[in-house]
């Protein structure tokens, strides 16, 4: 009794724990945490199998020709791409180089490329805008790009650097388009592209479009010294916009803004309009800094502090001021003794002289009464901030000067018949 007691205490198991049971329990657990990711890996590799075939079936129907059946075929191509179809992508790009429905198909195909929102995608695009590709092709191309999602940004400023210039000069313009100020810095670069199309392209983009003003005397330089007129054009409409985007700011028409002129060192503005100057420092609010000593013609900044301001006038020669145009002195001692002085140009050379004391100018007599006759009296150069003078070239006259940082060594020179060059002594 006690025995069978005992048993009933401490009742035997009825599977026993053996290792070879303990080794197929183990089995069991690891197949059955294996089982789900290999499931859903087969699951997606099926996914994307069947995804790739539903392309193929797809891009079967882009040879219909029912416009709006290749409509629809463009649409679910579309739809694929976006659930991450490689292939939907490459079908899309292999019927956007296809030249038989260009002219019905190709903006719906751009856009469809664009909507997938990936550098694949973006890439087929940008190709598209070679110089060699149809217009029809290119257009289509820049108008995805233009309302493309900001991840495109990237990829324009990379295109910057295309071996093709048409790529070159369609990405400066789209940067434009978009208002990509983050592109700014890339834009400027493409200002010095050896190609004038995109040189004009990237001025255009750089102050019209994007409005930078920081960019100014790049802009300038380009607008007198760029041997390419349609550079220099869109150097002056830059200019322009910059000059009605501070009129705003000032609360003026834009034609009351007769000048702008920037310190590429600290990032002081000045503006000059009929009888007053303006400035502005570290992008706090515009000011009225004087009344003008004279109606003026051209306007100069520069000096290590943007505080040596140059003014040139219609009738009384260049003007100085120090102190960023607080008060004002004639520099005309030493010039042509002419009765009415005028000013046709001036510039500050931003490369040898930081201080601001080396100034060019072009003079002209001003005679007449009712109808001035102007005659040119050529350039004069000063190295010591229009104390002294000396004639550099009396057979040049301009409406325009300036000095590239490329050729320091040279004065470029711009008026009616284009632009010239003098050596600088």
């Amino acid at each position: 009794m006690l025995q069978h007691g005992m048993k009933n205490l401490h009742p035997q198991p009825r599977v026993p724990i053996n290792p070879t049971y303990i080794i197929w329990a183990l089995v069991v657990v690891l197949v059955g945490l294996l089982i789900p990711p290999t499931a859903s890996k087969l699951l997606t590799n099926f996914e994307s199998f069947s995804s790739n075939v539903a392309a193929d079936t797809t891009a079967v129907r882009l040879t219909s020709a029912n416009r709006a059946e290749r409509e629809q075929a463009i649409a679910q191509l579309a739809q694929a791409a976006n659930s991450g179809s490689a292939e939907a992508v490459t079908q899309l790009g292999a019927y956007f180089q296809r030249n038989e429905y260009l002219t019905t198909d190709a903006l719906a195909t751009a856009r469809a490329l664009a909507a997938v929102d990936s550098r694949p995608a973006y890439q087929i695009l940008i190709r598209a805008l070679r110089s060699n590709q149809p217009a029809v092709r290119r257009m289509a191309a820049i108008t995805a790009l233009e309302e493309s999602k900001p991840m495109v940004a990237r990829q324009l400023v990379t295109a910057l650097q295309d071996p093709d210039a048409g790529v070159r000069e369609a990405s400066a313009t789209l940067i434009g388009y978009r208002h990509d100020v983050l592109a700014a810095e890339a834009v400027a670069a493409a200002t010095y592209d050896s190609e004038a199309s995109v040189r004009e392209a990237a001025t255009w983009t750089l102050g019209g479009e994007l409005g930078i003003w920081s960019a100014l005397p790049r802009i300038q330089l380009l607008g007198v010294a760029d041997p390419d007129p349609r550079v220099r054009d869109a150097a002056h409409l830059a200019e322009a916009r910059i000059a009605a985007n501070v009129a705003r700011a000032l609360g003026l028409e834009a034609e009351d803004v007769r000048f702008v002129s920037a310190t590429a060192a600290n990032g002081h503005y000045y503006v000059a309009t009929d009888d007053s100057l303006f400035a502005i420092q570290d992008s706090s609010n515009w000011q009225l800094v004087s009344r003008l000593p004279a109606a003026p013609t051209g306007l100069a900044v520069g000096g290590l502090d943007g505080e040596v301001v140059y003014l040139g006038t219609e009738a009384d020669g260049p003007f100085r001021s120090v102190n960023g145009g607080a008060t004002w002195e004639s520099i005309r001692s030493g010039l042509p003794a002419v009765e009415r002085l005028a000013v046709t140009s001036l510039a500050i050379d931003p490369v040898t002289d930081k201080s601001g004391q080396q100034v060019y100018l072009t003079l002209a007599a001003a005679l007449g009464t009712t109808e001035l006759h102007i005659t040119p009296l050529g350039v004069y150069r000063s190295a010591d901030g229009g104390a002294t003078w000396s004639l550099v070239d009396q057979s040049q006259d301009a409406t325009g000067l300036a000095i590239d940082p490329a050729t320091p060594k040279v004065l470029y020179g711009m008026n009616q018949t284009g632009v010239w060059r003098t050596p600088i002594p």
